[in-house]
């Protein structure tokens, strides 16, 4: 997902793996999103052989960082909690995160990454596919937001339909050259064109592309973040279409994958 297409219209929940620093990196969160509640993920240790001096003195290093957030969301009004679980337990992590999301079903779900141990950050990445969320963490020096992209269309799907890999590829190359979006009418004459080279399943027939089958293609692609289409500046009548940065990494995947 590209940071301009993040819904800050839409109330989020972020999940956020605790670290020790984590209170460092929050404000830049906050600055960046429409942020409506906090939940972190911290997890719990069991047994004599965790309390060693090392991890004691760790968790409470974690446990100011979260009380130090906690501090900062309140100042903003973002509501906050914390939700323990098992170390090392993925399916402790998924009931979790599954009860959060049909908890909040008409909110976003994203995921700080960012701090806490990599195993547990492994798995909230996984859940992040599941529930189709938004994961990103807070790099450069803790001062900017990277969005982990994931193509919302899963990739059998992209390769179902060799016209979607060919409008992608379209996008790609006009964006390569450039870096600008594409007509909506010529990005349609273009794939028309390639249709009607000997593309299509009968050659000797010339086969005309149907705008209402060239919208579809285009609607399922955009619904999957793939593209974006609107209208161009000024008007309210032409549109332009461009590719996304999950829309390249599909793309690229899918080309790769033909070469190999």
């Amino acid at each position: 997902m590209d940071e301009n297409q993040i819904n800050n219209s839409k109330a989020q929940i972020h999940i956020i793996s605790a670290g020790g620093t984590m209170n460092k990196t929050f404000p830049v969160a906050m600055k960046r999103f429409s942020i409506e509640r906090v939940i972190v993920f911290k997890e719990k240790f069991y047994g004599d052989k965790d309390k060693t001096q090392e991890n004691m003195n760790s968790t409470k290093t974690i446990d100011n960082a979260i009380e130090e957030t906690k501090h900062l969301a309140n100042e903003m009004n973002i509501k906050f909690s914390v939700c323990e679980v098992k170390e090392n337990d993925i399916n402790d992590t998924r009931d979790k995160v599954f009860r959060i999301k049909n908890q909040y079903k008409d909110r976003d779900l994203y995921f700080n990454l960012t701090h806490g141990r990599k195993v547990l950050s492994l798995f909230l990445l996984t859940m992040a596919f599941w529930v189709e969320g938004y994961p990103y963490y807070i790099g450069k020096q803790d001062k900017e937001v990277i969005m982990i992209n994931i193509p919302r269309m899963h990739i059998q799907d992209v390769s179902s339909n060799e016209n979607y890999i060919r409008i992608l590829g379209i996008l790609h190359d006009k964006n390569a050259e450039i870096n600008s979006p594409m007509k909506y009418n010529d990005l349609y004459e273009d794939i028309s064109t390639i249709i009607e080279n000997g593309h299509n399943q009968n050659p000797g027939r010339p086969n005309k592309l149907k705008k209402g089958t060239f919208s579809k293609w285009l609607k399922r692609l955009e619904e999957s973040q793939l593209i974006i289409k609107k209208f161009e500046s000024g008007s309210e009548k032409n549109k332009i279409v461009s590719i996304t940065p999950d829309g390249e990494f599909a793309y690229n995947f899918m080309k790769q994958s033909f070469k190999e």
